[in-house]
């Protein structure tokens, strides 16, 4: 519709662990991932996503063997639980992301590198839940909304967020008790 495709599901091979999906398909852009679409597909171990991917539906890599994905710089959307229970070890959130949906990374216990670029503004509830490999998360200034449990139950003692002093990601770590280094600590010159 208007010039774009949307991939409504992954009907390859089984034993196929690379996915590469085209930019275009028929001179139409491909602008985004259904509901669902890889949703189980335990062999799929590594998705390149198209440049001008614009959303990612729920549940969209949900259970998925993924393990690496590299987000497109324009991508705006990620839906619940679009990655939940997912292999993924590392993810870079890009700015055009402005809110993280609800529970889109939780159950991703092989998670251990998490970058939040500047630019998004909420992270949801249980955004990061039961991610217990992940070590340090930067969360830069721009976030002002992080919801209940968006880190619970991570790593358990071990996770520092890095952030600026008096930001909601360090008012966020007071109240649950997790470490926090503040930028201001580090001399960057």
């Amino acid at each position: 519709m208007n010039g774009q495709i949307t991939i409504k599901s992954y009907t390859g091979f089984d034993d196929l662990d690379v996915v590469v999906i085209p930019d275009r398909i028929n001179d139409l852009l491909v602008t985004k991932i259904d509901e669902k679409a890889f949703e189980n597909y335990e062999t799929v171990k590594k998705v390149i996503l198209p440049q001008y991917l614009d959303s990612i539906g729920k549940r969209a890599f949900c259970r998925c063997g993924i393990k690496t994905i590299k987000l497109p710089d324009n991508l705006r959307i990620i839906g619940e639980s679009a990655f939940s229970s997912s292999k993924i070890e590392s993810i870079h959130i890009t700015s055009a992301i402005k809110e993280l949906s609800k529970s889109a990374f939780s159950w991703c216990e092989e998670l251990k590198e998490l970058t939040i670029s500047n630019g998004i503004n909420s992270i949801a509830n249980g955004a990061f839940e039961n991610c217990n490999n992940i070590k340090k998360i930067d969360i830069p200034n721009s976030v002002k909304n992080i919801g209940k449990n968006a880190f619970g139950n991570i790593g358990c003692y071990d996770v520092i967020i890095y952030c600026n002093a008096g930001s909601t990601a360090m008012k966020y770590a007071r109240k649950f008790s997790i470490p926090v280094k503040r930028y201001e600590e580090f001399d960057l010159l």
